[in-house]
């Protein structure tokens, strides 16, 4: 199997303990996702973000339905975190 990597940097020009409260709760992630992809969280929540922590979601990609796996690779409160994404 293939392997593809993916790196993405966001400048947000604010302070980084103001933001990552935010970008920290998964609960968001439903508004950071655009609305024609019927974003779906599946693990429940709320959970507690660490390093090791898999978030699965359904998605819809031009109108197929996609299970997604993040993992979450390194977690940093306030600094920095680090995601790796599986799709299956």
């Amino acid at each position: 199997m293939r392997e593809y990597v993916l790196e993405r940097r966001q400048v947000v020009p604010r302070r980084v303990t103001d933001i990552f409260p935010f970008f920290a709760d998964a609960a968001n992630l439903d508004l950071l996702t655009p609305s024609w992809m019927r974003f779906e969280i599946r693990t429940p929540l709320p959970v507690t973000m660490q390093a090791g922590l898999l978030l699965d979601y359904r998605i819809r990609w031009r109108g197929i339905p996609l299970r997604w796996r993040t993992q979450i690779e390194a977690w940093h409160p306030n600094e920095r975190w680090l995601l790796a994404v599986l799709c299956g």
